[in-house]
């Protein structure tokens, strides 16, 4: 039992490093004003959690999040380890969750997800910071209160949010179960971009 324990934990430490993104990476800064609400974000993460992330997933993706963009700043919503009861969801200015992240994301354009006929022309996701941090509160009470029927990750996070408020799915239509940071990262329409130019 304690051998089996120390495999894991050496594969883990093994895949601790930030793996080679296998796609052209662009510069943050040539896309970062054209976010829109709704676009999600995919972290190439680092640490004891994404090596484990990676190493079952078999990605260098290890977290997913989706902007929020209203009066001119954008805002990363996502799910994260936010205290000892477990997760929280996060709403933050951008440059503070890539600080928080790494300097490699990916993002899927909004406007990719959803079938060209029915795009409005700002977002097909109608959802504001309001109503998120409203979303926030409760979903934190319930989660530190008591836990949650089923246990919820990122990826089903932002799938179930931009599901209802824009009826928006992954590439491969993959149901919220069934969801990794990999779908998101196999997505065909994403941009890897170098958040440090």
């Amino acid at each position: 039992m304690y051998f089996a324990f120390i495999i894991i934990i050496l594969l883990i430490l093994i895949w601790n490093h930030v793996p080679a993104v296998n796609k052209p990476i662009e510069p943050y800064s040539s896309h970062k004003d054209n976010l829109k609400t709704g676009d999600i974000v995919v972290v190439i993460g680092y640490g004891f959690v994404s090596g484990a992330i990676r190493l079952f997933d078999r990605s260098p993706a290890t977290h997913v999040g989706f902007i929020i963009k209203e009066n001119n700043h954008t805002y990363v919503c996502d799910l994260d380890w936010g205290t000892w009861f477990g997760h929280d969801v996060h709403i933050e200015p951008i440059q503070s969750f890539i600080d928080r992240h790494t300097s490699v994301i990916g993002i899927i354009p909004v406007d990719t997800a959803v079938d060209s006929q029915i795009a409005p022309v700002d977002s097909p996701v109608n959802i504001t910071l309001k109503q998120m941090r409203a979303v926030k509160c409760k979903f934190d009470m319930s989660l530190t209160i008591s836990p949650m029927p089923g246990r919820i990750v990122c990826t089903a996070f932002v799938h179930r949010f931009l599901k209802k408020y824009g009826n928006i799915l992954p590439h491969d239509k993959s149901c919220e179960s069934c969801v990794t940071p990999k779908t998101y990262y196999m997505d065909p329409n994403i941009i890897m971009m170098d958040t440090a130019i």
